[in-house]
């Protein structure tokens, strides 16, 4: 184990953090819901995805804050695409690249952007910011009632589209990481 991943490790016992493989996990999850749901990639493509993933959350020194807005970078991509149809993303390994400015790195920009307006307009695009919290709260510890509250918000906020995205992130995690 790497020393930043022993560090990351000991910061998650102290904050109850799950660990990164979960964390990894759930993200991957997360974004194939949102972003290529029902496409097939090999094992090969999700584990050069998995790997940046987790190198995301490795240097981060808070994993919560890092998970959060990965959900809500993923989220604003979505919306993006949704907006024209004739917009792509590449697999999944392009995309992720930290080195492919028009990829997962290229939306931090949109998350300033995103946190800037919410410091103008409480509570702006809250439904975002909901989803991704009680998304965190699941991957961290499930529970029946984290996955009502998230429903029962999204539908007040009239956010179908996430309350999708919210579904499918579950039933992924349920196929892809099934709980033995």
């Amino acid at each position: 184990m790497t020393q930043i991943a022993l560090k990351s490790e000991q910061k998650n016992k102290s904050k109850k953090v799950p660990p990164v493989e979960i964390l990894t996990n759930a993200a991957w999850q997360f974004a194939y819901a949102a972003l290529w749901q029902e496409q097939h990639f090999y094992p090969k493509e999700i584990d050069r995805v998995k790997q940046e993933i987790a190198e995301y959350f490795l240097l981060s020194n808070d994993q919560q804050k890092a998970f959060t807005a990965f959900c809500e970078r993923v989220i604003l991509t979505n919306r993006y695409l949704s907006f024209e149809k004739s917009r792509y993303l590449p697999h999944p390994s392009i995309w992720f690249n930290k080195n492919f400015q028009y990829g997962f790195t290229g939306t931090l920009s949109w998350y300033y952007k995103l946190q800037n307006k919410r410091q103008e307009i409480p509570n702006y695009h809250e439904g975002i910011q909901a989803l991704a919290q009680s998304y965190w709260q699941y991957t961290s510890k499930p529970s029946n009632k984290i996955f009502i509250t998230c429903r029962k918000k999204l539908l007040q906020l009239k956010e179908y589209g996430l309350i999708h995205i919210f579904y499918y992130s579950i039933i992924y995690s349920q196929i892809l990481n099934p709980i033995n």
